[in-house]
């Protein structure tokens, strides 16, 4: 993340004459965890010259600011354009956010401990497939080849979010805390999950700098559209979405498609579900050969979803630069099929409408705020790396 020090932590530094003194300290641990590629740690030129001329600094920090001030417009240039940040401040005694929460004050002596960004969901495949997003988001907008996204992946696994943010929140650890929304339809109601982190992160933004980042749709498996799903999978359901449903936004966004339908859905008495969902769950059943319509036990999948892993090993294949991948995830599919999926990625990930891409430009966005950080890979090709560092 973007972690600007307080102008006052420099005061009268250079003639700091104690290795243990707090500012010192702290100073070189965040400078550490920009070495070491968890933050990116921003002060102006006029204050690193006063950290080059202490001589407390830890020699490998010194020598590392002494690149940063020869490559100061390349290190910092994306100070220009990060819409979020957190200030180091010598003037706060306890964590603050701005009006829009673009900036959060973080009592500096919080920073005895520094760490990277800890990315929270509801499981760990899901900062994987967020982090893949935002990755390839990151390319296609041609971003800096100097900076990457890092985050320690966590999860708090529904019902658990209080307790584990609980526990995040006695360090100081910045968090992305990315949540489904559960809605069963535009306008319904937020499901419990949601509710459950919405509370836990409100009590520890006293803390800690946190932010919660609901999906713009019900879950993770509709931030693919189901035609791409179409490009994987026989399953029923998709194929009827994919021949008649295609241009409906709100089956995409909020239709279950990694369940499907129980029976106690279809009893319900939810005019506004029912108004959404009844033709394509009509159209199944017109399409369907062998599908009975017995309904007597509620907790029975009348409409089968495309199940818990099938988004993620699309997400692999696509995103992926490993054509072996494909053959690992799915070898029910035919050669033939692995063969002509490889050859026409670029295809298939072109049938993502620009919707779903502005969603995932939202979460690439979010991402790269709180887990931005250098890629020394890429920097170490500027020459004057190279020179000092040999």
């Amino acid at each position: 993340m973007f972690i600007e020090i307080d102008e006052g932590a420099f005061d009268c530094i250079e003639d700091v004459d104690d290795a243990n003194d707090a500012r010192i300290r702290i100073i070189n641990r965040l400078f550490t965890s920009m070495i070491d590629e968890k933050n990116i740690v921003y002060a102006s030129r006029r204050n690193l010259k006063k950290l080059l001329d202490c001589n407390q600094i830890n020699p490998e920090v010194k020598k590392y600011i002494s690149w940063i001030m020869k490559n100061y417009i390349n290190v910092y240039a994306c100070r220009g354009y990060i819409k979020k940040k957190i200030i180091a401040s010598m003037h706060h005694e306890e964590v603050t956010y701005n009006t829009d929460e673009t900036i959060i004050f973080v009592p500096f002596k919080k920073f005895r401990d520094v760490s990277e960004t800890k990315m929270l969901t509801e499981n760990e495949n899901d900062s994987i497939f967020y982090q893949r997003i935002a990755n390839y988001i990151y390319r296609r907008k041609h971003k800096s080849e100097y900076y990457k996204i890092c985050f320690e992946n966590d999860s708090y696994h529904g019902s658990h979010c209080s307790s584990k943010l609980e526990q995040v929140s006695q360090k100081n650890r910045q968090v992305l805390c990315i949540v489904d929304s559960d809605k069963p339809y535009n306008g319904g109601k937020r499901g419990s999950t949601y509710l459950g982190v919405k509370s836990a992160v409100n009590n520890a933004k006293k803390r800690i700098a946190i932010e919660l980042y609901e999906l713009p749709v019900r879950e993770k498996e509709n931030l693919l559209p189901p035609v791409i799903y179409g490009e994987f999978s026989d399953n029923l359901l998709i194929r009827v979405i994919v021949e008649y449903f295609s241009d409906k936004r709100e089956i995409s966004d909020y239709f279950d498609i990694k369940s499907g339908i129980k029976c106690k859905m279809l009893k319900a008495n939810d005019t506004k579900w029912h108004d959404n969902y009844d033709e394509l769950i009509n159209c199944y059943f017109t399409c369907s050969t062998d599908v009975t319509t017995d309904c007597q036990d509620d907790d029975k999948y009348i409409i089968e979803g495309i199940g818990g892993n099938l988004c993620d090993n699309i997400a692999s294949v696509l995103l992926s630069d490993d054509e072996r991948v494909i053959d690992n995830l799915f070898r029910n599919l035919s050669k033939p099929k692995r063969e002509e999926i490889k050859k026409n990625k670029k295809r298939i990930i072109e049938l993502l409408p620009d919707y779903i891409i502005e969603y995932w430009e939202k979460i690439a966005e979010c991402s790269f705020e709180w887990g931005c950080c250098l890629d020394t890979a890429s920097v170490t090709r500027i020459p004057y790396w190279k020179h000092n560092n040999e």
